[in-house]
């Protein structure tokens, strides 16, 4: 299938984000309570806070990668690389999490650049 590693990661991002929103509803009613300007007064507020903007953050590259994908690209090797280190180190502090799911794309990106320079086939 083409174009399938944008669409992976966007996926995986908005897994990511719905699990965040159920898993921190709590803090997030408290951030909406307490209005979101200067509104996170605690660690578990900051990390649904963070928690929630990594998904975001994951949706643009998905878009990004699939923008890529479309215009029969490759990701930058050095881009598909500092994606995949920062993986390993999001799988090496925390195993028990989604971090493992990137993986597929991420590592198809450095072989598609390998074979496929050059090439618009994925």
């Amino acid at each position: 299938m083409k174009n399938w590693k944008g669409i992976w990661i966007i996926v995986v991002a908005l897994l990511h984000t719905l699990f965040g929103i159920s898993s921190f509803t709590k803090e997030l009613q408290e951030i909406g309570q307490q209005g979101f300007i200067n509104g996170i007064n605690n660690i578990e507020q900051s990390l649904a806070t963070w928690f929630l903007l990594f998904g975001c953050l994951l949706f643009v590259i998905g878009l990004l990668v699939l923008s890529i994908e479309k215009h029969g690209q490759a990701v930058p090797k050095t881009i598909a690389i500092v994606l995949l280190v920062i993986n390993c180190l999001g799988v090496t502090l925390m195993p028990a999490s989604g971090f493992w799911l990137l993986f597929p794309p991420l590592l198809a990106m450095l072989i598609y650049n390998e074979n496929s320079v050059g090439r618009a086939d994925s």
